[in-house]
């Protein structure tokens, strides 16, 4: 399988809900400030990782299914099958 986490945090702050909610710890937090460090090897796809980063920083994709998961801020749900504009962390 094809999956993994893909980690866009940028600030050292103190915050770890990505890691502490891994339980095959996946993300590692060095210190509380430090980004967090994925390991590939042990990521199962839970996706609680993604569901818990408060900053939005965390995204998830599958290559095997065509699929990518991640966290959104809309004023509504899209509807199945609208189309939605997305930016990356330079806009």
């Amino acid at each position: 399988m094809k999956h993994q986490i893909k980690v866009y945090c940028q600030q050292e702050i103190p915050c770890n809900p990505c890691a502490g909610v891994c339980n095959k710890n996946a993300i590692i937090k060095r210190t509380l400030t430090s980004l967090p460090e994925f390991e590939k090897r042990k990521c199962i796809g839970c996706l609680l990782c993604v569901a818990n980063c408060p900053g939005q920083a965390l995204f998830y994709i599958n290559e095997d299914r065509g699929e990518l998961i991640f966290p959104y801020e809309f004023t509504k749900r899209p509807d199945k099958g609208e189309e939605v504009g997305l930016v990356d962390e330079f806009g």
